[in-house]
This record gives C-alpha cells, structure tokens and sequence, in this order.
C-alpha cells in the first residue's frame, strides 16, 4: 500500500456522555511490506535433459498485492517454460505456483549448457520489481 493513513473514531455512552461528540484520531502509517518475489529450485539447481528430464521450480509473492499480478515466464533458445504466466491473486498471493522447465531438443551437439528463464511482474503494485532468473543446466543428448 505504500505510506498511508488510518482513522481512529470514537463514541460515548452512559454517565450523562450519551450523544457527547468525541473527535476522530487519524495518523500516518508506514508500510513494511516490501514487493518481492521468491523463487524457489529443489536442491537450488534446475537441471533438465534434451529430450528427457524436466525440472520444477516455485514462486511466490513475498507480500500481498493491492489486485491481481501477473508473473511472465519468458525461456530462451535453449530452454522453454510453462505456463508462460502465473497470476497471484489477492487471496492466493502466497501460495506457491509450479514453472516446469524443459530443454529445447535441438540437433546441436553442444555439450553441457545452459539455458535461462526470465521473469517479469504487472500489476497490483508488482510492477517492475526485480525477479531472479533462472539458470537451467542442461544435459545435452547429441554427439
């Protein structure tokens, strides 16, 4: 939410106070929730196969958005994500989403390499927070 306030009212009753105006107390509040993403990769590597394994990785939102964020997930020659987009709601923000992480099987005898996975925030007071990428060690099946 960022900096914002909050108003605190009052009523009187009882003892002769019935019907007595008691002023509003407003004041200022500091937000300590900071936008973030977590991204989390079983055994902190994300190892997948050319034309075999795959891997998983998680993420999730580290406070609650103001509305709706869509999380892009953008792989790149090497490797391939999906869903393509991950969207945390209000009520679902801190429930972590599955990204499945595939090697493009190409024809190119590359060795070992690697491929990396983009992220990028919209929405609900998400946008343009900085997400880690993903880096997925792959196996290659060409000789």
């Amino acid at each position: 939410e960022g900096a914002h306030t909050g108003t605190i009212t009052h009523s009187a009753s009882g003892g002769g106070y019935n019907g007595v105006s008691v002023p509003s107390v407003s004041t200022d509040i500091n937000d300590n929730d900071t936008p973030g993403v977590t991204i989390t990769q079983p055994v902190c590597l994300t190892d997948v196969t050319e034309g075999g394994a795959t891997d998983t990785y998680t993420v999730v939102l580290n406070s609650q958005p103001t509305a709706s964020v869509t999380i892009t997930v953008t792989g790149d020659a090497q490797a391939s994500a999906a869903p393509a987009s991950l969207t945390f709601t209000t009520a679902n923000w801190n429930t972590a989403q599955t990204v499945t992480v595939t090697a493009v099987n190409d024809l190119v005898a590359e060795g070992a390499h690697t491929g990396t996975i983009t992220h990028s925030a919209s929405g609900g007071g998400y946008n343009g927070v900085s997400i880690a990428n993903v880096t997925a060690n792959i196996t290659d099946n060409d000789t």
